[in-house]
Formats: structure tokens, C-alpha cells, sequence
């Protein structure tokens, strides 16, 4: 979200704490709008982390509180957050020691109001939780573990080797089939470069480790994250076992375009196949949603010549394309094989 005070706001985030209230200025005063009159409803509400700006606190009270509120006006049963850079003080513990300090004070608590004592502990202490309903599964793991304890942590994330054995013990262990989710904030593996100019190197150091592990498992999964604030619809390498990689695009953050071209702010509700997630796979569809400063929110369409975008996805674990309408027009063109 990139919740921000005013002063740190400036050519950064379009949330703004005490911000305009009017419609089409703000993507958070717009979205309670469009929960309404869409009325649209979820049964978990996620956010992949970075709430805030630069560890503002007033920012990151004041984005917790909003995402509670959004839970409560699409009826969802449950909310849950990853930890991202932005959220800590991750690039030096000299001024404030605890980095999570602000997080573990949240009301209600962080990173999930319905994680018993144990769960929560156990976030801070492994560096993940897990959320167990009837109907799916939530690893929540906290991929900024290791930042401000190394001169280079903040660039990336990382999941040491004891949490991901814990992890790994904990999934291997659990009982029923099926949705599993994911949630962190640093993605496990390389994304595309949206520019030549500006690389991309802060991909999750040992996170195809975490990848393989999930997808030992063999149960359906789905990965979310965010950091990069590059939309993407992706399988992880592997077998048919892999699972489905779903980078978020930003919420609100500004979006220059020499380092993002073409992309735009995006809101998104999955929806899942649960009976083909309880037979190990993950179907379905995203519908996906675009704010633009001056005109609001609107139903993410392929008119809309920007490319880093999602729009509307199918979810299938046996295949995956993404399908704007240039590779439309090709595979239209010259069939299937060109994408092979």
C-alpha cells in the first residue's frame, strides 16, 4: 500500500495519511467505494506486504487499520499480511534495535487477528505462521527475516535453512487436501526485467529451496508476493507438482515510468476451484482492477494498451499462458508452438 505521511508521500505513494477524502484522488477512499457499490465479497483478505513507506509508523497503523476495515466490507473471515522492507527498519538497527517493534504493537494483532498465541510467537521467533480453515491453508512467512542483521540484507529477501526445515516439517505434516497459499513479500524466484536499464537482482536468496519444498508436498499452491510491484501470473519450474506464482502489482505506490513502464496500480479477487484444491490442483480466475489518478478505479481491460498488467487470468496447474493481445494476435497467427 505504501501508506505514507504527507511529507514522505511526495512523488512516492498516492496514500496519503489525512489525505484527499474525494473520490479519484485516493485509491483507498475509492476502493471502499467500489467494495460497496460492486459489492463485492472474500472469504480472506492478503496483502503482500510493504504497508507503509520507509517504516513510517503513522502510516503503517493507519494501513492496518484500513485493511481491517476492507475485511470487514467484503465479509471476509479473516485478514493477514506478509512483512515487507518498507514495513521495518531494515536497513540498520542503530536507531531503533527492534525492528519489528511497530509491527508487534499493531491492534488488531499482526500479521493475523486469528493466529493463537503459539502462531504468533511463532512468526517472530521461525519467522512464519500458518493459518489452517477447512478450505485452505496460509503459510505465512516473513522473507525480510534476516534484514538489518547484514550490510546487503535489505536488497533482498531470504529464508534461512532452519526456517525452511521448519517449514518444511510443518507442511510435510499437515493433514487434508487442500487450496495451500503462500504469502510473503520478496518473490522465490527471478521475475521478468520490465526495463533493460534497471535489472532485477532482489529475487529470495534460497527461494527455489522453498519452491521445491512446497512442491514436494504435492498438494495445490499458490505463491503471492509483491516487492517488485510488477504484475505476473507465472509456474514456478518443476513438475506438475510446481505451483502457481502470483506477483501482485502496487496497490498505490507512484509508479515512474522509466522504472516501471506501462504498468498500473491493480486490486485483485481470486477465485478458487475448491474441490479440484482438495484433488492437488489449483484452478480458477483473477479478476483484476486498475486505479488511475483523476479517474478511480476500474475493471482492468485489454483495451488498455499498458502491458505489465494482469487482467483476467484463468488458474490452471497444467498450463498457463499470459494472454495480453499481442500474444493473442501470434498465437492466433501461427498456433501454440511459437510459445513452446
Amino acid at each position: 500500500m505504501h501508506f505514507a505521511k504527507a511529507d514522505a508521500a511526495v512523488g512516492h505513494t498516492h496514500a496519503v495519511v489525512g489525505g484527499p477524502s474525494q473520490r479519484k484522488q485516493c485509491p483507498i477512499v475509492d476502493l471502499e467505494h467500489l467494495i460497496k457499490e460492486s459489492r463485492l465479497k472474500a472469504d480472506l483478505l492478503v496483502t503482500p506486504g510493504d504497508m507503509t513507506l520507509k517504516s513510517c509508523r503513522v502510516g503503517l497503523e493507519a494501513a492496518w487499520a484500513r485493511i481491517e476495515k476492507f475485511s470487514k466490507l467484503l465479509d471476509a473471515g479473516n485478514f493477514a499480511a506478509a512483512t515487507g522492507n518498507h514495513d521495518i527498519m531494515s536497513r540498520s538497527g542503530a536507531d531503533e534495535p527492534e525492528i519489528w517493534e511497530t509491527l508487534k504493537r499493531l491492534n488488531p494483532q499482526y500479521p493475523c487477528p486469528t493466529l493463537d498465541e503459539v502462531e504468533r510467537l511463532r512468526y517472530w521467533a521461525d519467522h512464519f505462521s500458518v493459518i489452517d480453515e477447512e478450505s485452505y491453508r496460509v503459510v505465512l512467512f516473513n522473507s525480510c527475516n534476516c534484514h538489518a542483521r547484514g550490510s546487503n540484507e535489505f536488497e533482498r529477501g531470504r529464508i534461512t535453512d532452519y526456517t525452511l526445515t521448519k517449514i518444511t516439517e510443518r507442511i510435510s505434516a499437515a493433514k487434508g487436501s487442500k487450496l495451500n497459499i503462500l504469502l510473503c513479500h520478496h518473490h522465490p524466484s527471478k521475475l521478468p526485467d520490465v526495463s533493460a536499464r534497471f535489472p532485477d537482482y532482489s529475487e529470495m536468496i534460497h527461494g527455489d529451496a522453498l519452491l521445491r519444498a512446497i512442491e514436494e508436498t504435492e498438494q495445490s499452491w499458490i505463491v503471492i508476493h509483491g516487492h517488485k510491484h510488477l504484475p505476473n501470473l507465472s509456474y514456478a519450474k518443476g513438475g506438475a507438482a510446481s505451483s502457481v506464482i502470483f506477483s501482485c502489482g502496487s496497490f498505490s505506490a507512484a509508479l515512474p515510468p522509466e522504472f516501471l513502464p506501462g504498468t498500473a496500480n491493480q486490486f485483485y479477487i481470486l477465485d478458487f476451484d475448491l474441490d479440484s484444491a482438495a484433488m492437488g490442483a489449483v484452478r480458477g480466475t483473477v479478476e483484476s482492477w486498475d486505479w488511475c489518478l483523476g479517474a478511480g478505479w476500474s475493471k482492468a481491460s485489454f483495451d488498455d494498451q499498458r502491458r505489465n498488467r494482469i487482467v483476467r487470468e484463468g488458474l490452471n496447474k497444467s498450463r498457463n499462458f499470459w494472454l495480453d493481445t499481442g500474444v493473442a494476435a501470434r498465437l492466433f497467427q501461427h498456433g501454440p508452438d511459437e510459445f513452446r
